[in-house]
């Protein structure tokens, strides 16, 4: 499972756990930035690519490769580019959970930002040095403060409700949903800082300007083509109420991948969740999990 770069993959432990006994699950997890050297150099999205393609050749071609939220367009570029290499660790089958693949397919606030908005708006206004004291001091990034004070404000009214529930369920003594609520937010709250190429780049690939989408995309100075997935099975799941993926951003992808067969083509809209119900919370456990284990059992 691909995760997401801003969060430590312990946020999504439902998400894999779900899949245990049955499965191996292997969970990619990231460097907090702060905590990198600039000896260690840089970190941009095709880094990311070419991480993900090292792990599928690690892993070997058994693999079944499910992406959550922003992991979905480095990690569809990265198959893609397996696929049209006809690389023979190729994964046996890709989910896309609640991923950015086109952002225009269904604009929301983050389009709309990203429309009024540019490359050198948004390094100025977000970008920040490392301070002294931490192992990556000098190192230019997207604090991952920021980028929950994004992801919180998106939500405002939502998270004041359940954080006044939380009071409530603390007042009356209902321990058991006062420890569901630290859980969350203790995971939601542990943010990562991320590379200012990482941040940048992906701002510009992904929403500024969908290149995954509009055919543009390049990796290693060759073009990305989704169309050369033409034999691994593709299994997209969007949350109905999900405001920052909305429906339709993640769907997307089936039109890229043409050459692949309608039999191999699925996509389920869950009712009732938003972005991270998607991929945590009793739906998942009792109506999305079933389906990628069923969608994995009929590609094995």
């Amino acid at each position: 499972m691909a995760i997401t770069r801003l969060y430590h993959a312990t946020l999504s432990r439902e998400t894999y756990s779900a899949f245990l006994p049955d499965h191996d699950v292997y969970v990619t997890d990231w460097q907090d930035a702060r905590y990198v050297p600039l000896s260690e150099g840089r970190f941009g999205f095709e880094d990311y690519v070419h991480y993900i393609i090292e792990f599928l050749e690690f892993l070997g071609p058994a693999t079944h490769v499910v992406a959550i939220c922003q992991a979905a367009a480095p990690v569809l570029t990265a198959v893609a580019v397996m696929a049209g290499r006809q690389h023979e660790q190729r994964p046996k089958s890709l989910t896309l959970m609640a991923g950015p693949i086109d952002v225009r397919a269904n604009p929301n606030i983050l389009t709309r930002v990203s429309e009024l908005s540019n490359a050198r708006l948004h390094r100025l206004l977000t970008v920040k040095e490392v301070p002294a004291g931490y192992p990556g001091a000098g190192r230019r990034v997207y604090p991952g403060i920021m980028q929950l004070a994004a992801f919180m404000g998106m939500n405002l009214r939502t998270h004041w409700q359940k954080h006044r529930q939380f009071f409530v369920d603390v007042f009356n003594g209902d321990e058991a949903a006062a420890n569901k609520h630290r859980e969350f937010y203790n995971e939601y709250f542990a943010i990562l800082d991320t590379t200012e190429e990482f941040f940048i780049e992906t701002s510009e690939r992904v929403f500024f300007d969908p290149q995954l989408s509009k055919g543009t995309m390049q990796y290693e100075g060759a073009a990305v083509e989704c169309a050369a997935i033409r034999d691994i099975p593709l299994f997209t799941i969007e949350g109905a109420d999900d405001d920052m993926c909305k429906v339709g951003m993640t769907e997307a992808v089936h039109a890229l991948c043409p050459e692949l067969p309608s039999e191999l083509h699925q996509h389920y809209v869950q009712p009732g969740v938003g972005h991270y119900g998607v991929f945590s919370g009793t739906r998942y456990r009792e109506e999305v999990a079933p389906r990628i284990k069923s969608f994995i059992a009929a590609q094995s």
